[in-house]
């Protein structure tokens, strides 16, 4: 009987054991916990050291308040053929210029440039006779300008033409400067060693911003 007994526990306990080493089910996923709250935000760090203060730029030319210059390109313009008879005649060139006022054209003294090959495509004053009997004239009229030329009295030249530049001039009664008409007015520059001739000359003397 107590052998019989024995036997008993001993086959629970195997039955026990065995039962315990088998895998359970996996459990259901607990709940995600709640968020955090929001930490506080931090100070502001210390303002970085002011940058170094640039270079002063050079100071531009002072303008001249009597002096007005309206420059035009004419590289792409077609001239008109104009004739005077007996296979001679000129070319013309008619350009828009709204710089040129009554007031300019009546008590100002204007003087023209024009960009030719005849100057290597520098300004040259108008008028003018080149050594190949290229003549240049130009005519001013309220709101225009128009330029003519002609070789040897016939409506064709050897050179090109690029731009057009006219200054207008306003007449002073200062110490500085004084004149009443176009020579007046070269010859006061001239005294004072500026070539009305030489556009840069002229833009070097009176201070012109073109």
């Amino acid at each position: 009987m107590k052998n019989k007994y024995l036997l008993l526990l001993l086959t629970a306990a195997m039955l026990f054991t065995a039962s315990c080493g088998k895998d359970g089910s996996v459990g259901p996923k607990g709940d995600t916990g709640a968020q955090g709250e929001q930490g506080d935000k931090g100070d502001t760090g210390d303002k970085g050291a002011t940058g170094a203060t640039g270079a002063t730029g050079a100071k531009g030319a002072t303008g001249n308040a009597n002096v007005r210059v309206y420059t035009k390109d004419i590289s792409s313009s077609t001239w008109q053929t104009n004739s005077t008879g007996g296979g001679k005649g000129y070319l013309s060139l008619n350009i828009p210029a709204t710089i040129l006022t009554e007031d300019i054209i009546n008590n100002w003294v204007n003087l023209v440039y024009v960009s030719s090959s005849d100057f290597g495509y520098s300004w040259g004053i108008v008028p003018y006779y080149t050594e190949r009997n290229i003549r240049v004239t130009a005519q001013l009229a309220v709101g225009s300008i128009t330029l003519k030329r002609d070789q040897d009295g016939i409506a064709y030249t050897q050179s090109g033409f690029s731009a057009v530049k006219v200054v207008c001039i306003k007449p002073s009664t200062t110490e500085q400067l004084q004149f009443s008409n176009k020579q007046e007015l070269i010859q006061a520059l001239k005294q004072k060693g500026i070539d009305a001739g030489n556009f840069n000359s002229l833009k070097q003397g009176l201070s012109l911003a073109d």
